[in-house]
């Protein structure tokens, strides 16, 4: 979950994005060696950001950071419309792994957007 908020300052809605596609590329970064080799992509072409993107911001029991919410939800899987990777690539525990989102806004207002999250998973059990 995020807040994205556009370079004019407002939270990004579903029509603040283009019916073009939108990324996830997911890198694991516990090894510097291979952290710029994306074990997974995940792309979106059908609904202009219906998926990921609300239009308002969220204050459910999901978000804790603050008051004022959220914008946008991913929800991680794998399989069907997972573009490269395998189901072998899910997330393991005790890695770092970067998300690297990108969405094509409306019109010419800002082309393309990107922002990053890091995720810590953490193994279930040690072995």
């Amino acid at each position: 979950m995020h807040r994205v908020i556009l370079p004019n300052g407002a939270a990004a809605v579903t029509g603040s994005f283009s019916s073009e596609t939108h990324t996830v590329d997911i890198y694991d970064i516990t090894d510097p060696v291979n952290a710029n080799n994306a074990v997974m992509s995940d792309t979106q072409v059908d609904d202009e950001g219906g998926d990921w993107f609300f239009d308002a911001l969220q204050t459910d029991g999901y978000w804790t950071a603050d008051s004022t919410g959220y914008n946008f939800r991913y929800h991680f899987k794998y399989g069907t419309g997972v573009t490269t990777g395998a189901k072998e690539a899910i997330l393991k525990g005790g890695h770092d792994y970067r998300f690297e989102f990108s969405a094509t806004t409306t019109g010419t207002d800002y082309g393309i957007i990107r922002w990053v999250t890091v995720l810590h998973v953490r193994p279930l059990s040690k072995v």
